[in-house]
């Protein structure tokens, strides 16, 4: 008896979870209220960053801008960019 309970308890629970995990994605885009798109960046500070973008090591030849400095400067384009005001921008760093 004890393991027909265990059996019936379990399909009950399979059941039950494989029910909740249904979702379709016309929910998410027939919303009348928009939602906003979440980015998060992962921006690298290692040492590697401060070589060129060939991989030339410091000192840098005088001009030639750095990995990192080529990086800061496209996120900051990135996040200017009036097309992603509606995007929630996070940025994490790592080094």
């Amino acid at each position: 008896m004890y393991k027909l309970t265990q059996k019936i308890l379990a399909s009950l629970l399979l059941i039950a979870m494989s029910a909740t995990a249904i979702a379709d994605d016309i929910d998410i885009i027939s919303q009348s209220v928009p939602i906003k798109t979440n980015v998060l960046f992962v921006m690298d500070l290692s040492g590697s960053m401060n070589r060129d973008a060939a991989g030339n090591e410091p000192p840098l030849a005088p001009g030639v801008p750095s990995r990192l400095s080529e990086l800061q400067g496209a996120f900051q384009d990135i996040v200017a960019d009036p097309d992603f005001e509606d995007i929630n921008i996070g940025l994490s760093v790592f080094s």
